[in-house]
């Protein structure tokens, strides 16, 4: 990116260029920072803003001459996420956040405030589609993002909806059904099926010859774990609200299994369930022809190795699937033979946001990334019929 410095992107806000750091910067890219800092021993740099002068004759976000040319996005939900996904869309090119739905006006107002520029707040679901909007991200709980993205496809919207779009595969093939009537674009919220380093680690393959064994890890401990084991069940710990370690973090490791893969002939699951029902952690063992693929996730632990691709001939590794920083050849004896590293302060989401908004422009109603959004499903439906999974007593 031209005038960009060395250490990460900048965005313009009202004015102002602001460092995003690769994890967000939102508190949940501060947990996360914290918890790099707690294994490295080292402390990150804080949030660092400058301002600078507005470039010449451009206008600001959120004026009316800004909201003309941009695509204009309302986002539903605000957690932490929200926060992530509104950093995100600042630093992406015809783009703007225009519009909140919140059920709590008061907190709906403290987000607002936060994020900075024109956002509207509404409180009415039915309004904020009629509002200025011409797509929404929804980041509701996993049990809403379907009824959501379907009433928002209704009312001639664009959807991005946060992952998992369903809770199974059939609920997800009628929303296409939706979109398609529609002539709106619906597109999963998977950042590392659209962050560069997913092709970079895809060019490497060859490298390893035949594969033989995979393994996908992302096991992360979740903010809202200690509250648990306090006696306190948040939402994040509910599954009512369709929440399992499989469908918050799983589902990443299945997305980049099947958009490097494909679907796999059988699969065999064992899960741990917690003492309210909730599965925590999981894994899965898929058959391929010619290897063997596993998936190891969790909500109540913490990942110390990387995801493995082993082949006859080498490997190759990526440290974490939803935000991935670095990914690695290595030969056979272990020998690092090629190194791809994300910048340094970065924020993923803005990948996802750029190919929502490019397919929009185009009219590309049916994309290849809703193919991948069914095939992971089936996968997540496979792995709880075969585990045991489910959102209800």
């Amino acid at each position: 990116m031209p005038g960009a410095p060395a250490r990460g992107l900048l965005f313009e806000k009202s004015g102002a260029k602001i460092f995003l750091l690769r994890h967000g910067a939102g508190k949940s890219g501060r947990d996360n920072m914290d918890r790099e800092a707690k294994k490295g021993g080292r402390r990150f740099p804080p949030l660092r803003i400058r301002k600078t002068e507005a470039a010449a004759g451009r206008p600001e976000k959120g004026t009316e001459m800004e909201k003309k040319k941009d695509l204009r996005i309302g986002i539903m939900g605000t957690g932490k996420i929200s926060m992530s996904f509104a950093e995100a869309a600042a630093a992406t090119d015809g783009v703007c956040v225009t519009a909140l739905f919140s059920r709590d006006a008061a907190r709906g107002e403290e987000f607002a405030t936060r994020i900075g520029g024109h956002l509207r707040v509404f409180t009415d679901e039915e309004a904020f589609y009629a509002g200025p909007v011409d797509a929404v991200y929804i980041a509701t709980p996993n049990l809403l993002h379907a009824p959501a993205a379907t009433r928002a496809i209704a009312h001639g919207l664009h959807v991005l909806v946060e992952k998992p779009a369903a809770l199974d595969r059939q609920l997800f093939d009628r929303m296409c059904e939706a979109a398609d009537r529609a002539g709106v674009v619906l597109m999963e919220a998977m950042r590392p099926l659209h962050d560069p380093l997913l092709a970079r680690l895809r060019q490497l393959l060859p490298a390893v010859g035949r594969v033989r064994s995979v393994v996908m890890e992302y096991c992360q401990y979740s903010s809202r774990y200690d509250a648990f084991r306090r006696g306190e069940v948040l939402n994040a710990f509910c599954p009512a609200l369709g929440n399992a370690a499989v469908m918050d973090i799983g589902v990443y490791c299945a997305a980049v299994l099947c958009a490097l893969f494909g679907e796999p002939k059988q699969i065999r699951a064992a899960s741990v369930f917690l003492r309210n029902g909730f599965e925590g952690a999981g894994q899965a063992l898929l058959s391929y022809p010619g290897f063997t693929a596993a998936l190891h996730y969790s909500k109540i632990t913490e990942s110390v190795t990387p995801s493995v691709i082993l082949g006859e001939e080498g490997a190759v590794t990526a440290d974490r699937l939803n935000a991935p920083t670095v990914v690695r050849l290595l030969s056979r004896t272990g020998e690092e033979r090629q190194v791809f590293r994300a910048p340094e302060v970065w924020n993923n989401m803005v990948y996802e946001i750029r190919d929502f908004r490019d397919l929009i422009a185009a009219g590309k109603v049916r994309h290849p990334f809703r193919i991948l959004t069914r095939r992971t499903l089936a996968v997540l439906d496979a792995i709880r019929a075969e585990a045991g999974i489910r959102f209800r007593p």
